[in-house]
């Protein structure tokens, strides 16, 4: 019983194989370069290992359907598409905040441009004789208006009088302005000119006060060399070493004196540099003057010294 089960289990294997066999028939297809996508290996011409490689490497392709296929690339190009949009979308929004920022600066720029140019409009001082030709009324400048019915000349020249009247008010008013300005810059130049006497005198103190302390400190060096001289005279060759020691002496004491009176010098000038920048300053807050400023000079001390020490 085994072995003929076993018989017919084969004969039915052999049954299907053989049908199979008739199903499974090889078929040419001819296929452009372009639609054929699989991967062949590289191979060396003339070989017969290159062939069945080749054969090995085209044994699990599938053929299908060029429908299939165009409908796959046009959803793979759909959504391209789609991003491509997306894209060009973000481009063009980054571009107009761009622009808009572009803008914001052009007109910043010409916001400034015109708030200098007022300033230098309202600062500017127009002479009386120009008022009349820049200051003209909006009735004047549109001219008559148009005849209504039931208008006469008397209306109209009523308008002419009281345009006229407004013109003539507004430059009465210019012209109190100016002199109001007018009077207002002379009080400060007069001002001005009492802090320049001020400043003046208090230089010439100060000039004075290095003079008398140049004049004091000459003295003092006379006297110090005369008494040196009459020391030496007095005590003679035997005293040598003491007289060395007491010139030293004597030549510090000198350089000090002369390193303060530099010192103080040298603050007072300081002293009147400061005051004048603060009168120049003081000068250009107000309007221009053309007063010329004497040149004055510091004395020196080292001038009028005797014995002509440094």
């Amino acid at each position: 019983v085994a072995a003929e089960l076993a018989s017919r289990a084969a004969a039915a294997a052999h049954a299907a194989k053989r049908r199979d066999a008739l199903y499974d028939l090889s078929l040419p297809v001819r296929m452009l370069q372009t639609y054929v996508e699989a991967l062949e290996p590289e191979f060396e011409l003339g070989g017969i290992a290159d062939l069945e490689a080749q054969a090995a490497a085209k044994a699990d392709a599938v053929l299908i359907d060029r429908s299939v296929v165009e409908h796959l690339n046009e959803v793979i190009q759909g959504h391209g598409a789609g991003k491509v949009e997306t894209i060009v979308a973000i481009k063009d929004f980054k571009k107009g905040i761009y622009d808009l920022q572009w803008e914001k600066e052009r007109l910043a720029m010409e916001g400034e441009d015109a708030s200098h140019k007022i300033k230098e409009i309202q600062m500017a001082r127009a002479p009386v004789g120009l008022l009349r030709d820049v200051l003209v009324e909006e009735d004047l400048a549109r001219g008559p208006p148009p005849k209504q019915k039931g208008e006469t000349l008397a209306g109209a020249a009523r308008e002419t009088d009281a345009a006229a009247q407004r013109r003539r008010a507004e430059l009465a008013s210019l012209e109190q302005r100016l002199e109001h300005a007018k009077a207002l810059h002379a009080r400060r130049v007069a001002e001005k000119r009492k802090e320049l006497l001020k400043t003046r005198r208090k230089k010439e103190a100060v000039a004075e006060a290095n003079e008398a302390i140049a004049t004091k400190a000459r003295e003092m060096d006379g006297a110090v060399r005369d008494v040196a001289a009459l020391r030496d005279a007095e005590i003679g060759g035997g005293a040598e070493t003491d007289n060395s020691r007491e010139a030293k002496a004597r030549k510090m004491r000198a350089l000090v004196t002369q390193s303060k009176l530099r010192h103080i010098a040298k603050a007072q000038e300081e002293e009147m540099l400061a005051l004048r920048a603060e009168l120049e300053r003081a000068r250009l807050r107000t309007f221009p003057s053309f007063v010329e400023r004497p040149s004055v000079r510091l004395p020196d001390i080292k001038r009028g010294s005797r014995g002509g020490r440094r």
